[in-house]
């Protein structure tokens, strides 16, 4: 996982398919669909937490941990 900074994510990581969301409460969601342009925004974007509730906080998330 990489580290963002972030007031509610700490780090993300990207398969290539799934995009892997650990917030700061230490919870993991894996998030199906995801592409690798929309990764790329989010790792550029100056509100990883904005832009995670625009793009991907609808799509259904299966939590890891």
């Amino acid at each position: 996982m990489e580290k963002v900074e972030s007031s509610m994510i700490d780090a993300a990581e990207f398969d290539g398919s799934k995009l892997y969301i650990q917030f700061k409460t230490g919870r993991v969601y894996e998030y199906e669909g995801v592409d690798v342009e929309g990764y790329s925004a989010f790792m550029q974007s100056d509100s990883k937490g904005k832009y995670f509730h625009e793009h991907f906080a609808q799509i259904p998330a299966k939590r890891i941990k």
